[in-house]
């Protein structure tokens, strides 16, 4: 697999929102989630492939630790994909230097929707801690959580409309995003040209608001 010359030309980053600023109280009854002893022979599975491909909402699911290497960074959302393409490429010559094992495909997390500083990470799985620290970005654990899984076909500039379906979707389940999402980039399209085709991955932390 080649993950770092996806072609971004992502021009809207709506950030969904399923009401993260309330309801403190029901996150707190949410158990925390276990964390394992991490050295340089943990395997991440990191396998998010085993979901089903169908379109739109497939569930909320337990999704374990998973481990990247990321760079944060931000941009206007003019520049955000010159910006992530030059990320993976960096992402690509780190995994190279460290001599680190990808296990998974690109992807992005998002913290805000301000279209004049968009900020975000891009990152990559790797398989097992590196024993050489990379230089130009980080080696980060991202910490287990029940999530709802979203697939989404179409160009990337078109997300938007599976930030409103997820919007959606989370008020008729009662469902609150309890962290930033994730997206990961499924489909190269180096090799699949039809853009309808493209296949991104939604992964949006969230807490029931139903009392257990």
């Amino acid at each position: 697999m080649r993950p770092f010359k996806i072609a971004f030309t992502i021009v809207s980053f709506l950030a969904v929102s399923c009401g993260a600023d309330s309801q403190e109280e029901e996150k707190k009854e949410e158990p925390a989630a276990v964390e394992q002893k991490i050295t340089d022979t943990t395997f991440f599975l990191n396998d998010i492939y085993t979901f089903s491909e169908e379109g739109g909402p497939v569930g909320v699911f337990d999704i374990p630790e998973m481990l990247v290497l990321s760079i944060l960074d931000s941009a206007a959302s003019n520049d955000v994909g010159t910006v992530m393409n030059k990320n993976y490429v960096t992402l690509g010559e780190e995994v190279t230097s460290i001599g680190a094992e990808i296990n998974g495909p690109i992807g992005m997390i998002n913290y805000n929707n301000d279209p004049k500083n968009f900020t975000f990470e891009n990152i990559v799985f790797i398989k097992r801690m590196p024993k050489v620290q990379p230089a130009k970005s980080k080696l980060v654990v991202l910490e287990a959580s029940k999530m709802l899984v979203f697939n989404f076909y179409g160009p990337y500039q078109s997300l938007f409309a599976a930030y409103d379906k997820i919007r959606r979707y989370c008020e008729k389940q009662d469902l609150l995003q309890s962290g930033p999402m994730r997206e990961f980039y499924l489909t190269d399209p180096e090799k699949e040209k039809d853009q309808q085709k493209w296949l991104t991955r939604i992964m949006l932390p969230v807490i029931s608001m139903h009392k257990k």
